[in-house]
C-alpha cells in the first residue's frame, strides 16, 4: 500500500520523485479545487460503468465507489494537503489508500487523466454557464425594471460624447438591455457545445476494452459524446468560445459602467450612484466617487486579457494533450469567477441608482437636439429636398449660438433668413409648425418606428423582452433539470452497486 504523499504514477518509469521545487512548480492541485466534485462524479461514472461492462470485479468497484463517498465527505482540503500534480492523481491516490492496490488499483482502467480532465472541465464550466447565465438574467430584469420606469424621463442621447437628440432615459437603458441580451443568448448557445462528454477517448485513442461511453454521458447528463478521441482531448476551443463569450459581455458591461460613471460626473448629473456603491476621498471631503462602477470597468478589462493569454496558449499547440493547457484552466476559472462577481454587483447598482430626471430635462432643453425634427418638419411643409432643409436649420443654429440665442427661441425669421440665403426665397412653413418640432416631447412622440423612444413603441419592446426573459428561463430551469435528473441516475447507480444485495 503506498502513502497518499507518494505518487504511484512514477513507480515504473520514473522511480525517482520529482524535485520539490519542480513539482510545486507544475502541480495544478491548488487550481483543481474547482473540479475536485467533478472528478468525484467523472470517477463515479466511470467505475460504474466499468461494473456494468463487467470489465472490473464488481466487488473491488463497490469498495471504490465507498472510498470516493469518504473523500467527497473529507473533502477537497484534506486532499490538498499532499503533494500531487493534480486532483486527478490526488483521489485516485487516496482511493488506493483506503481499499488496497489490489482493489483500488481498478479506477482508472480503461481510461486516462487526458480524458478524465476535459470530462470535469466541461462539467464544471457548464456550471458556470448556468450560474453567469442567471446572474445575467438578474441583470438583465433589474434594467428591464429601471427602464419601464423611466420610460418618460426626458434624457439626452449622446453621440461622440455630445448632445445629439432628445431620447428618454428608459429607452437609453433598453439599448444596455439589448446588448446584453445578445451574450444570454450566446452563453446558452455555449453551454450546448460545452455538454458533450470526451469520457471513454482515453489518452488519445480511445481503449480496447468494451467500455460504454454513452453511459457515462448519460450518468454525467452529457447531451452527447464527442466522435474523435484526437479531437476530445486536445481541443479546448470550448474553453475559448466561453472565455470570449465572457470577454463579450465584459465588454458590454464595461460600456455601461463607463455611462453610469459619466452620467454621474459634475459635467452630467444625470444620475447618482447609491452610497452603497460609492466612496469618498481621503482629503476632499465633498467628494462622491462611483469606485464600485469603476473597478467593475476594470475587472472587465482583466477578462479581455485573459482571453488574449488563452487565444495565445493555444494557438501553436500541436494535438493532443499538452501540458500547456493546465495553465489554461486557471485562466478560465479566474475569469469565470470575475465575470460573475461583476455581474452582481454590477445588477446592485443598477437597482439602487438614481435617476435625476430634472437635470436630465434641463440638458435636453439647453440643447439644440430638437433641430433635427425642424429640418424633418420643413421638408414635409415645404416639399424641399432634407439636405437643403439640414443646410438650413444649420446656418440657423450657427448664428443663434454666435448671438446667445436659446434654442427654444429659434423662430420662421431666423428660418427664412437663412432659407434665402440658400434657396432665395422664404419657406412655406406656419411658426406653429416650428414651435412644435423644437419641443422635446413632440420629437419623441413622433419617433414611433420600431425601435423608437416613442411610449407606445417602448411599451411594447417592454412586453416583448420580458416575454423573451421568461422564455430563456424557462430554458435554463430545464437545463438544469435534465443535469438534476442525470445526478438522480448517478446516485441511484452508485448506490446499488455499493449495497449488498440481501438474499
Amino acid at each position: 500500500m503506498n502513502s497518499v504523499s507518494k505518487s504511484f504514477l512514477r513507480r515504473g518509469r520514473l522511480p525517482t520523485e520529482m524535485d520539490k521545487q519542480a513539482l510545486e512548480y507544475t502541480s495544478s492541485i491548488a487550481v483543481d479545487k474547482e473540479i475536485f466534485e467533478a472528478d468525484l462524479k467523472v470517477t463515479e461514472a466511470h467505475v460504474a460503468m466499468l461494473i456494468n461492462q463487467k470489465i472490473i470485479p464488481s466487488e473491488a468497484g463497490a469498495k471504490i465507489l465507498s472510498a470516493l463517498a469518504k473523500i467527497r465527505a473529507q473533502g477537497y482540503n484534506e486532499l490538498a494537503k499532499s503533494s500531487f500534480e493534480d486532483i486527478h492523481e490526488a483521489i485516485e491516490s487516496k482511493v488506493i489508500e483506503m481499499v488496497g492496490e489490489h482493489q483500488g488499483g481498478w479506477v482508472h482502467t480503461g481510461r486516462s487523466r487526458n480524458d478524465e480532465v476535459a470530462t470535469c472541465l466541461r462539467i464544471r464550466l457548464r456550471e458556470y454557464l448556468i450560474e453567469i447565465s442567471e446572474s445575467l438574467i438578474n441583470l438583465l430584469q433589474t434594467l428591464l425594471e429601471k427602464a419601464r420606469s423611466e420610460k418618460d424621463a426626458l434624457a439626452p442621447a449622446f453621440t461622440h460624447t455630445q448632445i445629439a437628440q432628445p431620447t428618454t432615459f428608459g429607452h437609453i437603458l433598453l439599448a444596455h438591455f439589448n446588448a446584453l441580451a445578445r451574450n444570454l443568448t450566446r452563453l446558452l448557445e455555449v453551454y450546448n457545445r460545452v455538454n458533450q462528454s470526451p469520457l471513454g477517448s482515453g489518452a488519445l485513442t480511445t481503449t480496447s476494452y468494451n467500455i460504454d461511453r454513452r453511459l457515462t454521458a448519460d450518468l454525467l447528463g452529457f447531451n452527447n459524446i464527442l466522435d474523435n478521441s484526437i479531437d476530445a482531448v486536445g481541443s479546448r476551443d470550448f474553453i475559448l468560445e466561453a472565455m470570449a463569450t465572457y470577454t463579450l459581455l465584459a465588454t458590454d458591461i464595461s460600456r455601461l459602467c463607463e455611462e453610469l460613471i459619466l452620467f454621474s460626473s459634475d459635467g452630467y448629473r444625470m444620475v447618482e450612484l447609491a452610497d452603497e456603491y460609492s466612496s469618498t476621498s481621503s482629503i476632499m471631503p465633498q467628494k462622491k466617487n462611483p469606485d464600485t462602477a469603476e473597478v467593475a470597468r476594470a475587472r472587465c478589462a482583466q477578462i479581455v486579457g485573459m482571453l488574449t493569454a488563452a487565444f495565445t496558449l493555444c494557438k501553436g499547440l500541436p494535438f493532443s494533450y499538452n501540458r500547456d493547457l493546465q495553465e489554461l484552466n486557471k485562466l478560465l476559472w479566474h475569469s469565470s469567477r470575475t465575470i460573475l462577481d461583476t455581474l452582481k454587483i454590477v445588477e446592485k447598482i443598477v437597482a439602487t441608482l438614481k435617476v435625476n430626471r430634472s437635470r436630465m430635462r434641463q440638458l435636453v432643453e439647453q440643447s439644440y437636439s430638437t433641430t433635427t425634427e425642424l429640418a424633418d418638419t420643413i421638408v414635409r411643409e415645404s416639399g424641399i429636398p432634407f439636405r437643403a432643409a439640414h443646410t438650413i436649420v444649420g446656418l440657423a443654429v450657427k448664428k443663434a449660438l454666435e448671438k446667445g440665442i436659446e434654442p427654444n427661441k429659434l423662430n420662421l425669421k431666423m428660418i427664412n433668413t437663412c432659407s434665402k440665403k440658400v434657396l432665395g426665397r422664404a419657406l412655406n412653413i406656419s411658426e406653429e409648425a416650428i414651435r412644435n418640432a423644437l419641443d422635446p416631447a413632440t420629437f419623441i412622440s413622433r419617433r414611433r418606428v420600431e425601435g423608437g423612444p416613442a411610449l407606445e413603441t417602448l411599451s411594447k419592446a417592454f412586453s416583448d423582452k420580458q416575454l423573451w426573459l421568461k422564455e430563456k428561463i424557462a430554458l435554463i430551469k430545464k437545463v438544469k433539470t435534465e443535469l438534476e435528473k442525470a445526478d438522480n441516475k448517478l446516485r441511484k447507480t452508485v448506490a446499488e452497486y455499493t449495497t449488498p444485495t440481501v438474499s
